[in-house]
C-alpha cells in the first residue's frame, strides 16, 4: 500500500494556517519568547499520527518520516519494527527571521487590496496591534537573540522593522494607502526579505544535514540500503513545490530524484485546501506582483531558492551527495 494512503487520517489535521503569510497579525506581543513552539506542536502531532499509521502498514522498505522536530527511520524487513530517531529541531534563527518577514508580509497582505483606497475601519485596530507587536519583536531581537543572530542579521532585521513601522505610522492615521508610499515600501523591503529567507534557509538546511548525517552514522548501512529509502514529507500544501526537506533529500540521496520514491502527506483535508486556495489565490498573485514583481511569488519560493543556493555550497564543499 502506498504511503500516501497509509497517512490518510492525517489529512483531517489542518496545520496549513501555520504558514499563511498573515498569521503574525494574530501572534501575541511577546511571541518571540517561545519561537516555533506552536508550529512544533502541530508538527509533532502529525508525526505521531504518521507513526501510528505506519506501524500498522505492511511496507517492507526503509521509510523515513521528515516532520518538524524529528527524523525517524522505520525498517520492518527484519520482521518487526526497528526505529531509529534523530532530533531535528527547527533552528531558532530560522524561526526568528521567518517571523519578522511574516509580519511584514501580513501588513502588505492587508493593504494590497486598498492601494489608492480608504482603509476600512475594521482594519485599523489590527494595524494598531501590528504596530505594538513590531515594537515587541524589535525589543525581543535585541534582548533575547543578540547571539543567535549575527550583528549583520540583527542590524538588517531592526532596519526591516523600522521601515515597516514608518510605513505603518504614515498610512494608518491617514486611513488611506497611497500608491507611492506603498510601492516605495515594497521596493525598500524586497531585498531585505530575500536576504532574510536566504539566512533562514542556510540555518534550516545546515541543521537538517547534520541531523541526517547523524542518522546515517547511527545506521551504518551501505548505499544499497539507502537507495531503497522512501521518504514521507509532512508538508503544507502551499509549500509542496518548494519544500526545503524535499530539496535537501533529492540532493543528499540522488536516487530520490525518481518520483516513485517521493511521497507527500498534506496537512489539510481536501475541502480545506480548496477553500484556502480559493481564498488566497488572488491575494497571493497580487502580493507576489507588488512585492516581488513576480505573479504569485511568495516567501516559500525564496526559501526554496535559498535552499538550492545553500545546497550548491554543500556540493562544492563535497558534503553532498552523502557517501554511504
Amino acid at each position: 500500500m502506498l504511503v500516501k494512503y497509509l497517512l490518510a487520517p492525517i489529512l483531517m489535521v489542518d496545520s496549513s494556517r501555520q504558514l499563511h503569510f498573515g498569521d503574525n497579525l494574530q501572534t501575541s506581543p511577546k511571541s518571540l519568547e517561545a519561537p516555533g513552539s506552536k508550529l512544533n506542536r502541530v508538527a509533532m502531532k502529525l508525526y505521531n499520527l504518521a507513526l501510528e499509521n505506519i506501524k500498522k502498514s505492511d511496507h517492507i522498505y526503509p521509510l523515513l518520516i521528515s516532520a518538524g522536530p524529528k527524523l525517524t527511520l522505520i525498517d520492518k524487513r527484519a520482521g518487526h519494527n526497528i526505529y531509529y530517531t534523530t532530533k531535528f529541531q527547527v533552528p531558532l534563527k530560522f524561526t526568528i527571521l521567518k517571523q519578522v518577514s511574516h509580519t511584514s508580509l501580513g501588513l502588505v497582505s492587508i493593504l494590497t487590496s486598498f492601494v489608492q483606497k480608504e482603509i476600512p475601519v475594521e482594519f485599523l485596530e489590527p494595524l494598531g496591534e501590528l504596530e505594538s507587536s513590531l515594537l515587541d519583536i524589535k525589543e525581543s531581537l535585541h534582548t533575547y537573540y543578540n547571539g543567535t543572530l549575527t550583528q549583520n542579521e540583527l542590524y538588517i532585521n531592526s532596519h526591516f522593522i523600522d521601515l515597516t513601522l514608518d510605513f505603518l505610522r504614515y498610512t494608518r492615521p491617514r486611513k488611506f494607502v497611497d500608491d507611492i508610499s506603498y510601492f516605495s515600501y515594497n521596493r525598500a523591503i524586497e531585498q531585505i526579505m530575500k536576504d532574510n529567507m536566504q539566512y533562514s534557509a542556510n540555518a534550516f538546511v545546515e541543521e537538517l544535514h547534520n541531523s541526517f548525517q547523524a542518522l546515517v552514522k547511527q545506521m551504518n548501512k551501505g548505499s544499497e540500503y539507502w537507495n531503497d529509502l522512501k521518504v514521507v514529507f509532512l508538508s503544507n500544501h502551499f509549500a509542496k513545490n518548494r519544500n526545503m526537506a524535499l530539496l535537501y533529500f533529492q540532493q543528499a540521496i540522488p536516487k530520490l530524484e525518481l518520483c516513485d520514491q517521493i511521497y507527500f502527506s498534506d496537512t489539510a483535508d481536501e475541502n480545506a485546501i480548496i477553500h484556502n486556495v480559493g481564498k488566497h489565490y488572488l491575494e497571493l498573485n497580487k502580493l507576489g506582483t507588488d512585492l516581488f514583481r513576480d505573479k504569485g511569488f511568495m516567501h516559500r519560493d525564496i526559501l526554496g531558492e535559498g535552499t538550492e543556493i545553500y545546497l550548491n555550497k554543500l556540493k562544492r564543499q563535497g558534503r553532498i551527495p552523502i557517501s554511504f
